[in-house]
């Protein structure tokens, strides 16, 4: 299946797996789960709004995936009024 995160292109694949569920948060903001694990994936738009020093954080190196046991409370709690 198909989930279309970014109107550019639909994704099936994320850092830890085929994509099983995908449901938005916010606009551009979207929780993803895979068969073993999952986090949350960020649209361009709320990409160029975190701040520098966070995106230097991210334990997968990576701004546009956040992984739920170590990241996604960072990206909740930045955009804590909208999720």
């Amino acid at each position: 299946m198909k989930y279309i995160l970014d109107q550019h292109r639909p994704l099936t694949d994320s850092p830890w797996g085929r994509i099983q569920d995908a449901a938005p948060l916010a606009a551009g903001i979207w929780r993803v789960s895979t068969a073993r694990h999952g986090g949350i994936w960020l649209d361009q738009d709320r990409r160029s709004q975190l701040p520098a020093s966070m995106k230097k954080t991210n334990f997968l190196k990576s701004s546009t995936w956040w992984e739920e046991d170590c990241d996604a409370m960072k990206v909740i709690k930045h955009f804590n009024l909208e999720v």
